[in-house]
């Protein structure tokens, strides 16, 4: 009974929010086109009307005792200023897990859905930027859009997985995300996200819901600075990686890097 509750409100949900949503984009989009000199200062303030409109989300999914996830209790402190926050990705929601909770966020967002013309617009006006082709010209793209919104003062979200999560395992983190943070100057802040049991997990039916309810805590890591790595991607990545799979205590996907040393010994 617990399970068909749950699988009823999902279903419910995802209703609601068609029927809302068109709505929701009206309101956003007068926001947006709201005239100002500032277009950062209006991006910041989209983003925080993202923030509160999915922190929202989660309270309802909370009260509904589909999902136990509260976005004002995130485990630790994201630093002031420009930064890459990166986190492992278990769930088909983490994005908006992830910026129900930290402000002034911004994410590539899939290039198909960044596309649509009705949508671009609001999502360029928040800060947010296309996930780009699938070859080397668009990857140096998405870098270069992360770069920029960093050097305007945002936080940037980035999954180094690239895709959800096998259950039991990680995927190989790509160095993208170290890679402008080297280049920019940035510290990298890895959030961990526990997700238990597993829910809306790659090849798991979407309006199955787990029959207790699922449960999601997210808890920042140790912040970790291009310096204390001499400025390599390469080094700062495996020991990121490194942290994530000890911490899970489960092994990558497939074949990766040697674990790094300590930043604090010195790896150039």
């Amino acid at each position: 009974m617990g399970r068909i509750y749950r699988s009823c409100v999902a279903t419910f949900s995802l209703v609601l929010y068609a029927l809302l949503g068109p709505l929701g984009y009206l309101v956003f989009g007068a926001l947006a086109l709201v005239p100002t000199r500032d277009r950062v200062r209006r991006a910041h303030r989209l983003q925080a009307v993202m923030c509160r409109a999915f922190a929202l989300l989660h309270h309802w999914l909370r009260w509904t005792r589909v999902l136990d996830y509260d976005p004002r209790k995130l485990q630790g402190t994201i630093p002031d200023g420009p930064c890459i926050v990166i986190a492992n990705h278990p769930s088909l929601d983490d994005v908006v897990t992830v910026m129900s909770t930290v402000p002034r966020l911004c994410t590539a967002v899939n290039r198909r859905t960044f596309e649509r013309w009705w949508l671009r617009p609001l999502l360029e006006h928040a800060g947010q930027f296309s996930g780009g082709m699938d070859n080397p010209l668009g990857a140096q793209t998405v870098l270069d859009s992360a770069a920029l919104r960093l050097g305007q003062g945002f936080r940037v979200l980035v999954f180094p997985e690239g895709g959800r999560s096998p259950i039991g395992k990680l995927r190989t983190f790509a160095r993208g995300a170290f890679v402008t943070a080297c280049r920019v100057g940035v510290p990298i802040v890895p959030i961990l996200i526990r997700a238990e049991p597993h829910w809306l997990s790659r090849g798991e039916r979407l309006f199955v819901a787990p029959r207790h309810g699922a449960r999601k805590r997210l808890e920042v890591l140790e912040i970790v600075h291009p310096d204390q790595f001499g400025g390599d991607s390469r080094s700062m990545r495996a020991y990121v990686e490194s942290m994530y799979t000890r911490i899970l205590r489960i092994p990558i996907d497939s074949p990766t890097l040697p674990s790094a040393a300590s930043p604090q010994e010195g790896v150039s």
